[in-house]
């Protein structure tokens, strides 16, 4: 899964990001910002103390921006060249809080280092048996548990792992079953190959097309425009994300994906677009365009005829074209003679 980013106030602002929009050639800024939101989350979520983020490989900001990119963040002031051939992101390395050493990209890896610690400290507490009724049942070593409770020890994801219900790669279960001559184990696919591009919610499940494309990225960097745009109407508005993304995901899964970026930067460029106009947030939710029908509707329609629709009174955000109606048959009867 991908990381969540917080975007401050000074990031819709800056100018800085108009600029890179310009130099890239993209319609608006709002699209430079959402591919800047996942340069972001890909750092937070790849940081680690051996091998920090803070400055990224070229071919990272080509496979976010295009071909292009690396040289277009220079020149825009958002990236400076290393001697090392990285790209140092400027900001990146700010602090984020009042927590000493905590910045805007490894704040994810200090919860997660901190995490682990409680989980040691909680396992060292067990051992002791001090919580014999608790989620550690013994505090005899794994050698000397019974079989059931001993199965796969060690050999599981911790649970906070969002893999945790998955079978290891490694599974001494089906080892040990090939031994006893049941023949070769199945193969075993390891979903957590790319999991940064899933689709949302569904873990256990790989996707059809992975990196840039892949219904999670283009879901994350939707989610960037639209929330991009709230803040701009309504700087207290709270931002939206891909855990109430159910329906357009479902939409996603039913195109071709030839076909998904375009068919959801439209939309989103079409209920942006109803926002201006209306100055209201409403429109800027995934419910807008989720629907069957509302899908079918935004996906094919003009920005600016979706945008002056908004205006109409009666006309909402998820209304769509009304089917004509055909008239009503002929009076055979004289309306005198009833």
């Amino acid at each position: 899964m991908a990381a969540p980013v917080r975007l401050e106030a000074e990031f819709f602002d800056d100018p800085d990001v108009a600029a890179l929009a310009t130099i890239l050639g993209y319609e608006d800024r709002d699209t430079a910002a959402g591919k800047l939101a996942r340069l972001f989350s890909w750092q937070t979520e790849k940081y680690t103390a051996e091998r920090p983020t803070y400055a990224v490989p070229r071919s990272t900001l080509i496979g976010i921006f295009g071909a292009r990119g690396p040289e277009a963040m220079v020149e825009a002031g958002l990236a400076t060249l290393q001697a090392d051939g990285l790209y140092k992101i400027h900001g990146s390395d700010k602090p984020n809080g009042r927590t000493p050493g905590k910045t805007r990209v490894n704040w994810l890896w200090l919860e997660r280092q901190a995490q682990a610690e409680r989980g040691r400290k909680r396992a060292a507490s067990a051992g002791d048996g001090a919580r014999d009724q608790g989620r550690f049942t013994s505090a005899a070593p794994a050698g000397d548990q019974p079989e059931t409770s001993r199965k796969h020890a060690g050999d599981q994801p911790p649970a906070s792992s969002p893999f945790s219900v998955l079978r290891s790669p490694e599974d001494p279960d089906l080892s040990h079953r090939a031994r006893e001559g049941h023949g070769a184990p199945e193969p075993v696919i390891d979903v957590t190959a790319g999991s940064d591009a899933d689709i949302p919610g569904r873990q256990d499940s790989p996707p059809s097309a992975r990196g840039h494309d892949s219904i999670l990225a283009l879901v994350t960097e939707a989610a960037a425009a639209l929330n991009a745009e709230r803040a701009a109407i309504d700087a207290s508005a709270p931002p939206i994300d891909d855990s109430t993304a159910g329906a357009v995901t479902q939409r996603l899964m039913a195109t071709p994906i030839a076909d998904r970026r375009r068919k959801l930067m439209h939309a989103v460029a079409c209920v942006v677009a109803r926002a201006k106009a209306t100055r209201s947030i409403e429109p800027l939710r995934w419910s807008t365009f989720g629907t069957e029908a509302a899908w079918a509707y935004v996906v094919d329609a003009s920005v600016a005829e979706y945008a002056r629709a908004g205006q109409r009174p009666g006309h909402g955000a998820r209304d769509s074209p009304r089917k004509p109606q055909p008239d009503p048959p002929a009076r055979r009867t004289p309306i005198r003679d009833l």
